[in-house]
């Protein structure tokens, strides 16, 4: 199953991990093209974002496979780059396409090589925000 994704926010993406978690997720049955996981790596920095029970994301970073699309550049008909077409162009600078497997799995989990433990699942509280 392909999910296009891109600029979605990280709790979509914990979303559609945490549902596929235990089914196609591992085997190779689902492939994300959408924003570079270790991009959010990279900007979350308090510990209580790090800590949550809930971030699929974070926790799935060590067993993915993340590719660049190389080559990815738009023209005009008439060759010439126009300033819109650039400002589309740069809209998916960070766009990858996302993979998980069963190896990745199992080279970085628990003793039992089941990988990862599922994270607890997200559930919204309209009181709380």
């Amino acid at each position: 199953t392909l999910f296009y994704m891109p600029h979605c926010p990280m709790r979509l993406y914990g979303n559609v991990l945490w549902a596929n978690w235990d089914g196609s997720l591992w085997n190779g049955g689902i492939v994300i093209y959408g924003n570079n996981f270790h991009g959010y790596d990279d900007r979350i920095l308090s510990k209580e974002e790090r800590a949550d029970p809930t971030n699929a994301v974070l926790k799935i970073i060590p067993h993915l496979n993340a590719k660049q699309i190389d080559g990815l550049t738009i023209k005009s008909s008439s060759g010439v780059e126009s300033d819109l077409l650039v400002k589309m162009e740069n809209a998916f600078n960070d766009c990858v396409v996302t993979t998980f497997d069963a190896a990745q799995k199992k080279s970085g989990g628990d003793d039992e090589g089941d990988g990862p433990e599922r994270p607890e699942e997200y559930v919204f509280d309209d009181e709380e925000g």
